[in-house]
C-alpha cells in the first residue's frame, strides 16, 4: 500500500502546477463573477423596494385597523358577566330610571337646567365607575358605588317628578277655584 501511496504522491507532485490555478485564470474568472453579481443585485433592487413598500403599507393598515377596533371591543364588554352582582341591580335600576327619564322628558321645560346638569354629572360618574370596573379596580367597592349612584339618580328623578306633579295639582286646584 505504501507503494501505491508513494506513486500517487509522486504523480501529484509532478503535476502540481496543472492543479493550481494560474494567475491568468484568476484574472479572467473574477470579473465574470463580479459582473454576474452586479446583474443579480441590480435586478433584485428593482423589485424589492416595491415589495417592501407594499408590505409596510399592509402592516400599517393592519395596525391601524387593530387600534381602531380595540377600544370598541372593550366597550362592548357586558359588565354583568364580569361582575354578576351588578346584573340584577343594572336591570332593576335601569328600568326604573328609564321610566322616570321618559316622564321627565315630557316635562323638561319645567325642570331647572342645573338639575339636569346634575343628572348628567351622575351619568358621567357612572361611566367612570364602569370604566374602573373594566380596568380591574376593586370590584366590590366599585359595584357598591355604582348602585349608590343608581339610587341617587332614581331619588333625584322621583323628587323632580313629584315636584312637577305638585305644581300641576296646585295649578289645577287654583284653576278650579277661579272658575
Amino acid at each position: 500500500m505504501n507503494q501505491k501511496h508513494d506513486s500517487l504522491k509522486a504523480l501529484v507532485n509532478q503535476h502540481r502546477e496543472e492543479f493550481e490555478p494560474t494567475p491568468e485564470g484568476l484574472d479572467t474568472l473574477w470579473p465574470d463573477i463580479s459582473d454576474r453579481l452586479d446583474e443579480v443585485e441590480g435586478s433584485k433592487t428593482k423589485e424589492v423596494p416595491w415589495l417592501r413598500i407594499a408590505a409596510a403599507i399592509l402592516l400599517l393598515m393592519a395596525a391601524g385597523l387593530s387600534w381602531y377596533q380595540w377600544p370598541q371591543q372593550e366597550e362592548n364588554i357586558d359588565l354583568a358577566t364580569v361582575v354578576p352582582e351588578l346584573a340584577e341591580s343594572q336591570l332593576y335600576y335601569g328600568q326604573l330610571i328609564s321610566q322616570q327619564m321618559e316622564l321627565l322628558q315630557s316635562e323638561k321645560s319645567k325642570v331647572d337646567p342645573e338639575v339636569l346638569e346634575d343628572i348628567t354629572l351622575i351619568d358621567r360618574d357612572l361611566e367612570v365607575l364602569m370604566q374602573d370596573l373594566r380596568d380591574g379596580a376593586d370590584s366590590e367597592e366599585v359595584v357598591m358605588a355604582i348602585i349608590q349612584l343608581y339610587r341617587t339618580k332614581l331619588m333625584m328623578l322621583t323628587e323632580i317628578l313629584n315636584e312637577i306633579q305638585e305644581e300641576k295639582s296646585k295649578e289645577s286646584d287654583h284653576d278650579t277655584v277661579i272658575i
